[in-house]
């Protein structure tokens, strides 16, 4: 308590800086945080298990597209080269934008590379797969915006990074067993693995 009759007492008082702010406010801002992330990790949860319902459900369809879509992609490789194949895969993603479009795409590409012909430059400069900014920028030099183009070459990165691997024209009778090995998957209706072996050779 300050002395009236002392003015310096007075002034002294006068200047008592304020007390610091109360940590309500910094609690709440935090409880109102972590409800966020909690709300966050569960929807993050509920869209885990949401996809893996949807894969279970859907999956034996799209496996069974994907290697008629091989036997395919085989088929058109082993009378084209890499180019060609690069250009079909590109037209079939074009009329297919779903998911198990998307899928057919890639098992038909990646077959149609490995028994096409190799095109001159075809793997040139194709940059690994972990390296980020470079694929962003090999993309866009050879797709420029196009984004099923930037799709298809995801495969290409794939093919060309992991060997450039080759197989002969006799291997297309054995596509269907190689289907079956990939997917865990029986071969479609139309004819089994066996069935195929005792084939010509063609599709």
């Amino acid at each position: 308590m300050s002395d009236p009759q002392n003015p310096r007492s007075s002034l002294h008082s006068s200047h008592i800086p304020p007390p610091p702010p109360r940590p309500e406010r910094r609690s709440g801002c935090l409880r109102v945080g972590l409800i966020g992330c909690g709300v966050l990790l569960l929807l993050g949860i509920v869209a885990v298990v949401a996809t893996g319902i949807w894969w279970k459900r859907n999956s034996p369809e799209l496996q069974a597209e994907a290697v008629v879509a091989a036997r395919e992609g085989a088929r058109f490789g082993v009378s084209n080269d890499e180019a060609a194949c690069f250009e079909q895969a590109k037209q079939r993603a074009a009329g297919s934008m779903t998911v198990a479009g998307s899928f057919s795409v890639g098992a038909y590409m990646r077959t149609c590379l490995e028994f096409a012909r190799q095109t001159p430059a075809f793997c040139d400069d194709v940059p690994p797969q972990g390296s980020l900014r470079r694929t962003v920028e090999w993309q866009t030099a050879r797709c420029g915006d196009d984004a099923i183009c930037r799709n298809v070459a995801q495969v290409v990165q794939q093919y060309c990074t992991g060997g450039r691997i080759k197989r002969p024209a006799s291997d297309t009778v054995k596509v269907m067993t190689d289907s079956v090995g990939i997917f865990g998957m029986p071969p479609p209706a139309g004819g089994t693995a066996a069935e195929a072996e005792a084939d010509s050779g063609t599709f």
